[in-house]
């Protein structure tokens, strides 16, 4: 009677420690979080690598990898917010993040869980935040701010550089290292030449019928013009400036004084002008970053091999003004049930910029690779460095999709229509002033 005490006891411990065994316990804490970022087909092959290697660090921790076309990423996610579910962690555009943070959707960085995707055990949340804080400079930090919040992980950090075909510039007569625009008077200047030796081509091409791109590529030449398109805080717009005028006249010019844009060459609706550039219709770009060499190299080879990238011309007299810095954030939704392990996984993934680097172009904003001995060997990379050092972070406007929309219809109403630059640039003003407004 004893012994069978004895077993039974012995049985009972046993039950026992099988319910409470660690693995019971893991596959009762198993979680699954949904991570949603834009296509990028070099970029989304790189992540499923190392959301392979997160899970198999993180058992416990299961990744669904949606990859959303980047027109519809901001629309899908609003959708999803308002029916509860959606994603845990979103790579989102830094020009689209801030009226979700702005209304209280987004969670702040959970430091403890960065650091320990960075495989770090800090002692407390304040040694975690100097962690992360030291990780990234202090202007890509602020980038990523809401009244002093920090709200995002950066994820892709980027801005416009300009960029020549080499072998377009010498069928012209152009040496590509001495004639290489430093300002958009050597823009005009070399237009004829290469219009005349390059027939059917143009000699630049403009991110036509793209709001983002136009912003972008506007908002550095109103800098270089002495001016700025928005305050810092977003609220106020400048678009009918003298500088913004002067920005204006000058994109009209390239098109109906010289000549030097054939908009029947592109972009469309449907394309972008990175692809007029490398398919060889234009001899210069103004509008890509260093993530666009092995876009060349793997899709437009031929132009690969006589690129020669630069700082974006300034007006003449004008100071180096980089282009505006544009990036994707790393986002965790309020409404996550599992955002510990969300931050875990973007601290997972910001860990590894070099490797992010070396295979996309794609600079993560951090210290580290931004100086490393093997990003310098990168082809150009002093020209993408001085040109991030003299850029700035854009500014948080809210309603940017309308905004950008009506910069737009001011922009291409100026130069393929017949608008007046300093009357298209007085309407939108008028129409952005009513929508900051709301």
């Amino acid at each position: 009677m004893k012994n069978k005490k004895i077993f039974a006891l012995l049985a009972s411990v046993l039950v026992c420690a099988s319910i409470f065994s660690p693995v019971n316990s893991m596959a009762a804490s198993q979680v699954t979080i949904n991570y949603w970022t834009h296509v990028n087909p070099p970029a989304n092959d790189l992540e499923k690598i190392l959301i392979s290697r997160f899970e198999k660090a993180n058992p416990n921790i299961k990744v669904n990898f949606l990859p959303v076309g980047e027109s519809d990423i901001a629309t899908k996610f609003t959708t999803s917010l308002s029916g509860g579910g959606g994603p845990d962690l979103i790579n989102l555009f830094s020009s689209f993040w801030p009226k979700y943070a702005s209304t209280g959707l987004l969670a702040s960085v959970d430091y403890m869980a960065y650091a320990q995707g960075h495989g770090q055990k800090p002692a407390n949340v304040s040694d975690a935040k100097k962690y992360f804080e030291g990780i990234y400079s202090s202007k890509v930090v602020a980038g990523f701010q809401i009244n002093g919040a920090q709200m995002g992980v950066p994820h892709e950090v980027s801005n416009y550089s300009f960029w020549i075909n080499s072998d377009m510039y010498k069928k012209a007569g152009l040496d590509p290292v001495a004639k290489f625009p430093k300002t958009w008077e050597d823009v005009i200047a070399n237009c004829a030449p290469i219009l005349k030796s390059n027939p059917g081509k143009s000699a630049i091409v403009l991110p036509l019928f793209n709001a983002g791109e136009q912003y972008l590529v506007f908002d550095q030449m109103v800098r270089s013009a002495g001016g700025l398109l928005f305050s810092a805080d977003g609220k106020t717009p400048y678009l009918d400036s003298a500088a913004s005028v002067k920005a204006l006249t000058l994109l009209k010019d390239l098109v109906k004084k010289y000549k030097c844009v054939i908009p029947s060459l592109g972009p469309t609706a449907s394309t972008d002008n990175i692809d007029v550039f490398g398919g060889g219709s234009s001899a210069m770009l103004a509008a890509a970053g260093s993530w666009y060499i092995p876009y060349l190299q793997d899709s437009f080879p031929k132009v690969y091999k006589s690129f020669k990238v630069g700082l974006l011309p300034v007006f003449a007299g004008s100071k180096p003004a980089g282009g505006a810095i544009y990036s994707y954030a790393l986002l965790v939704p309020k409404q996550s049930k599992n955002a510990a392990a969300a931050w875990k996984l973007a601290g997972f993934l910001a860990a590894n910029g070099q490797e992010f680097f070396n295979k996309t172009g794609v600079w993560l904003g951090d210290k580290a690779t931004l100086a490393s001995a093997e990003t310098a060997k990168s082809p150009q990379w002093a020209i993408f460095k001085e040109n991030l050092d003299t850029g700035v972070f854009l500014p948080p406007i809210i309603p940017i999709d309308a905004v950008t929309e009506k910069l737009k219809a001011a922009i291409e109403g100026a130069i393929l229509g017949t608008t007046d630059p300093k009357a298209a640039l007085a309407t939108a003003q008028k129409a952005v002033l009513k929508l900051l407004s709301k």
